[in-house]
């Protein structure tokens, strides 16, 4: 009888801390997105869940669409790093996509023009009306291209800096 009402109260207690949010809306929604990318770059991570027979058809079918974004990446190239902040030509390249009145792009430039100056990325600014950032199908600023991949939306700066460590 004891344990049991020990065990009780220690529930009563546990109950308000474990009510409590382990992310904001922000970073659970930055998580979604490396999960899936993950998953998508990755699909033998879930492999054992399905059984090596019932794996979805398109699992492994997205190498085709990602030399196809390679190679787009490719070709915009020089307009997408046609207007550079700061930064030394030989640091990874990051566009900045921004638009009017966008305060979260301000914020985000004037961060990423630091670490640039600091000689962690070459700073690009791209606007979002541009015919390169249309053509990559961005319609959201501040989102981010990097010489092989598009991050659309605006994500923490953690997230952009383990981005920019695979490319250092």
């Amino acid at each position: 009888m004891r344990t049991k009402a020990i065990a009780v109260v220690a529930a009563l207690v546990a109950a308000p801390t474990l009510a409590q949010p382990l992310f904001t809306a922000d970073e659970r929604a930055a998580l979604g997105r490396e999960i899936r990318a993950l998953l998508l770059d990755q699909p033998a991570l879930v492999a054992p869940a399905f059984g090596a027979d019932m794996l979805p058809p398109n699992a492994t079918g997205y190498a085709d669409e990602i030399e196809a974004d390679r190679t787009l990446l490719a070709d915009l190239a020089p307009q997408i790093f046609a207007y550079p902040v700061a930064g030394p030509d030989n640091a990874p390249k990051l566009a900045l996509i921004t638009a009017p009145d966008c305060d979260a792009c301000t914020e985000m430039q004037a961060q990423l023009t630091d670490a640039a100056k600091a000689g962690q990325l070459a700073l690009y600014t791209l606007p979002l009306d541009s015919d390169a950032a249309r053509a990559l199908g961005l319609n959201t600023a501040p989102s981010y291209v990097f010489t092989d991949m598009v991050v659309r939306g605006d994500v923490p700066a953690a997230v952009l800096e383990k981005y920019l460590a695979k490319r250092r």
